[in-house]
Formats: structure tokens, sequence, C-alpha cells
């Protein structure tokens, strides 16, 4: 029983919490350790072991099936991190080489040469190349990302940087060394994210019944200093999915020899895992009880 149930049957709010409380300190009503959203539970003293053998056994199907937030936790808590939208920086071997790239300059004011090409079926590389020998490189895969958590992704990075330097060569009109090694290239920035199957929520967790999705519609937070963005992306060969992403700018300039392996160690994006969010659910819990007292 909460204040909720005795407000459905007319009792104003500051009634029902005294009531409420009044068969409390009678000791007609005790208070259960799990409560419904904000609102305390009370049962029967006699009533208890009914009640909690009850909501047991529905923890067992479903993880809180009425927090979305523990919910969504304890999804992300068990998947790696992808990554999309890199941003790399490296230059010409020799300045000259500009002039071999018959590219388009959109503007005339900086002179970049820009162009674009398909690594793959979904993934694309675009470089921006300038008089001075700077080239800048955006590999775009966000329906695809890389996964550098295992060696299969990583190799598969390794392998679309070489497909990078090597369309670099055929452009130069098939000039070696028109760049330094893939190595050396600098990291200027990434994006990350974990991506959750909505139909495996509305299948497993009956979320259609709970909050409804929308495709244009953009949640961002900010967590431990770091800001996150929530929305819905449709990926080919899976469907819809609700992708939780950050950015990650680099404040030094690090070559990738060095930086891959610490992105690969996940320390740099707070993701709150389900252990920490329950963690924090008992401590709460048991500062009311406290309270109480």
């Amino acid at each position: 029983m909460t204040v909720k149930n005795l407000e459905k049957r007319g009792f104003r709010t500051d009634h029902a919490e005294n009531l409420l409380r009044g068969l409390r300190k009678s000791g007609y009503l005790t208070v259960l350790d799990k409560r419904t959203g904000h609102m305390k539970q009370y049962a029967l003293p006699n009533c208890i072991h009914l009640v909690e053998a009850k909501a047991y056994d529905k923890e067992k199907e479903e993880i809180f099936p009425n927090d979305i937030a523990l919910l969504i936790a304890n999804r992300l808590s068990n998947i790696e991190d992808s990554y999309h939208i890199i941003h790399l920086e490296t230059f010409l071997n020799y300045r000259e080489d500009y002039e071999l790239l018959g590219w388009p300059i959109p503007s005339a004011l900086n002179r970049q040469k820009v162009q674009s090409f398909r690594l793959d079926m979904i993934r694309s590389v675009t470089f921006t190349i300038s008089p001075n020998g700077t080239v800048n490189i955006t590999i775009e895969c966000t329906h695809k990302p890389f996964k550098f958590h295992a060696a299969p992704g990583l190799f598969d990075f390794i392998a679309s940087c070489g497909k990078i330097s090597a369309l670099l060569q055929i452009e130069a009109n098939n000039r070696m060394n028109v760049v330094p090694r893939e190595g050396d290239w600098l990291l200027q920035h990434f994006d990350y994210n974990r991506d959750i199957h909505i139909k495996e929520l509305e299948d497993k967790h009956l979320l259609a019944k709970t909050i409804s999705l929308s495709s244009k519609g953009v949640l961002k937070f900010d967590y431990l200093g770091t800001v996150f963005q929530v929305y819905c992306k449709s990926i080919p060969y899976v469907g819809e999915c609700l992708r939780f992403e950050g950015h990650y700018n680099a404040k030094i300039k690090v070559n990738l020899d060095d930086m891959v392996a610490d992105i690969a160690n996940g320390d740099k994006h707070p993701f709150t895992t389900l252990d920490e969010m329950l963690l924090n659910e008992r401590s709460k819990n048991a500062d009311d009880r406290d309270s109480d007292n």
C-alpha cells in the first residue's frame, strides 16, 4: 500500500500520509525496504513474506521493470564501446605533392583541397589537404563503428588506415611515401557509443508499453563532466537502436601508436554501470530508513 493507492480512493495527499504514518507507529503497518518510485510501500507485518516473495519472482523475470534508468544501465554495463567519426591529422612528406591532387577547392580563401572516398559499403573517408601540406582525415563510420576492445576490431581499423594511405598514393599519381606511416598519424577527435537494440528492449522488457521513442528526439546530459547524447539510430542490417554517444577531443596531439591502446582501455568515457547505480539506490534507501527512525 502507498499514498497513491489511498489517493485513488479519495483521500487527500496529506491525509493519506498522516494515516499511513499513524498506522505504522501503532504497529498495524510496517515499511518495506523497496519503494515504488519515490513513495514508501506499507504492508501488514504478517504479510511481508508474501509481498517480498511476489516482488522477488517479478525481479527474476525483469530487473526493476518500472525503472527505465536502471534497466538501460544494466544493458549498458554489458556493452563495449564502439568508435566512429574519427578525425586524424598528418602531413605531406613533400609539399609539392599538393599540386598533384586534382581535387575540388571549395574555398578560394584557404585553398584547401577536399575529396571523399568509400572505404567499403558503409564507411567512407574525407581528405582535407592544405597548401602548407597539412592533411586532415575524417573517417565516417557511424553505421559501422570500429570496435577497438577486440582484436578483430583493431585489425579492421588498421586495415582501413592502410586503405586510406593507398588512396592518397593512387591520387598522387601513384607516388610512394606521400604521407608518414599510419602509426605516426595524430588523433584529434572521435565519437564513442554504445547501442541498445530497441526491439530487444521491447521483447524482453515491454519497453513499448512504458516509453515512446522518437527518431527525431535527442537527449543530452552531463555526467562526471562529460556530455552525452542519446538518440534513436537506424543501423543497416541491425535495425532501430538507442544510441548513447559521447565525444572525445585530444588535448595534446598524440600519434596512433600511443593512443589506440589507451582508447581500448575505456578510461576516457565514464559510463555508469548497473552496480554503481544499485549502490547509490541502496545508500539512499538506507539514509531514508535512518531518517524515519
